[in-house]
C-alpha cells in the first residue's frame, strides 16, 4: 500500500461505512419528519360539517338517473352504485358522495407523501403540481370499488395517481385522452377523488361545457 503523508491517519473502512449509514439515516429521518408535518397540517383543517357538505352539493342540478342510458359510444356507468348522482348530461358528469372514507383519503396521502415527483418535467410546465403513482397491490380494495362504479374489469384501470397542488399551482385546460395512441389502449373515462380540504380554490373547471362551470368538492367525493 502507499505510504500515508506524515501527520495523517487512514480512516478505517468500518468507520466510513458507519458515517455513510448515519448520513442516510439522518436524511431518511428528515424526510419522514417533513412528511409528518405535512400530514399534521392537513389534519388541523377541520372537516366540513354535514350541513356544509350538503350546501356545496346543493348548487348542482340533480338529473334523474332514470334519464341516463348508455349510447353505445361511451362508457356505461353503474347507475345502481350507492350514492351516484348525475349533475350534467352531454357529456354526463356524476358525483358520488363518500366514495372514499376520510381515513382512506388520508392513507393515500400518507403513502404518496415521500414519493412525490414534479409533473412539470413531462408537461412543459403545462402542469405545475406534483404526483405519485401508487402500486396496484396497495390499492386493490379501492380499485375493486372503482371498477364496480365504472362497470369495467379491475385490470382496465390505471394505477392510482395521487396529485398534490400547492398554492398557485395549476393544471391548464386539457383533455385526459392520450395522444399518439392509435395502436394502444386509451382513456375512456376519468374518475377523481378529492382527498383533502383547502381554504380557497381547488375547484375543477370544465371549460368546454356551455356553462363553463366549476366543480367544487367535499373530501372523499368522486
Amino acid at each position: 500500500s502507499s505510504p500515508m503523508p506524515e501527520g495523517s491517519a487512514a480512516v478505517p473502512a468500518w468507520l466510513l461505512n458507519r458515517q455513510h449509514a448515519k448520513a442516510i439515516g439522518e436524511a431518511s429521518r428528515k424526510k419522514a419528519a417533513e412528511a409528518a408535518a405535512e400530514r399534521e397540517s392537513t389534519r388541523r383543517k377541520a372537516p366540513a360539517s354535514k350541513l356544509e357538505k350538503e350546501a356545496t352539493l346543493s348548487q348542482y342540478p340533480s338529473i334523474p338517473l332514470s334519464e341516463y342510458a348508455s349510447d353505445g359510444d361511451h362508457l356505461a356507468i353503474n347507475a345502481d352504485f350507492p350514492g351516484l348522482r348525475a349533475i350534467h348530461r352531454d357529456p354526463w358528469i356524476f358525483l358520488v358522495s363518500d366514495l372514499l372514507s376520510r381515513a382512506e383519503c388520508e392513507e393515500l396521502m400518507v403513502k404518496a407523501g415521500p414519493h412525490f415527483q414534479s409533473s412539470g418535467g413531462y408537461s412543459n410546465n403545462f402542469r405545475t403540481s406534483c404526483e405519485c403513482r401508487v402500486a396496484r397491490h396497495e390499492t386493490q380494495r379501492l380499485h375493486a370499488r372503482y371498477a364496480k362504479l365504472l362497470n369495467v374489469p379491475v385490470g382496465s384501470l390505471e394505477a392510482a395517481k395521487v396529485s398534490r397542488y400547492r398554492r398557485d399551482e395549476f393544471f391548464r385546460n386539457h383533455v385526459d385522452v392520450l395522444s399518439g395512441t392509435d395502436f394502444l389502449e386509451n382513456r375512456i373515462a376519468t374518475l377523481f377523488v378529492y382527498l383533502n380540504d383547502c381554504e380557497a380554490g381547488g375547484e375543477t373547471r370544465f371549460l368546454s361545457l356551455p356553462s363553463q362551470r366549476s366543480l367544487e368538492y367535499a373530501v372523499g367525493e368522486k
